[in-house]
């Protein structure tokens, strides 16, 4: 017969690494939770910004030749990032996206009629606001992935990773307002070639 006084001792023994895989757990899963969530938001904002890229091609095909490079340029690269499906993905075919619409602004900042179109210039700041948000939520977002591919570098997290289902995701390298704002001032400074008008 067992004497009671070892048995006191051996449950917390026993319990203990299913405390610590279960705190484990918990804490990947809320993180995991987060990171899900911010990435939820930082898609919707860029498919915000992909739907009213067609807005501003078509303000801008009222000024420009209708087959204009630009106009093809910014609806090409907007199809791209449409059909996007990973976080590497997306952060390549955004970059190409910010870039076009740079260059279409930049272009329509040398039309007199068009830069001062009023829903040209709203849809313009209405793009720069999705932007800001995108980058307001990426340092979250990398943040919180990068803790989760630490967790998983462990045995208890690699254990909660596989109980939970959580899956591996990439850090988004675009700031898409940066990245914008960079690409226009290489324009402006005449660092990149524009297409003829």
């Amino acid at each position: 017969m067992t004497d009671p006084t070892y048995m006191w001792m051996i449950v917390p023994l026993v319990a203990l690494p299913f405390a610590v895989a279960g705190y484990a757990l918990r804490r990947l899963m809320a993180r995991a939770r987060a990171r899900d969530d911010l990435w939820e938001g930082i898609e919707y904002h860029l498919k915000e910004r992909q739907t009213l890229a067609p807005r501003l091609t078509s303000i801008a095909a009222l000024y420009f030749p209708w087959d204009h490079p630009l106009v093809d340029d910014v609806s090409q690269a907007r199809k791209y990032a449409m059909a996007a499906r990973t976080v590497i993905e997306r952060a390549q075919t955004e970059a190409e996206l910010s870039w076009a619409l740079a260059r279409l602004i930049q272009t329509a900042s040398t039309h007199a009629e068009l830069i001062r179109h009023a829903d040209f210039a709203a849809t313009v700041g209405r793009i720069a606001s999705l932007e800001a948000k995108v980058a307001g939520r990426r340092g979250e977002f990398n943040r919180l992935t990068v803790l989760l591919q630490e967790d998983t570098q462990h045995l208890p997290g690699r254990l909660a990773e596989l109980l939970a289902g959580v899956t591996a995701m990439e850090p988004f390298e675009l700031d898409p307002l940066l990245a914008r704002e960079s690409m226009m001032t290489a324009l402006e400074l005449g660092q990149a070639p524009l297409p003829a008008a």
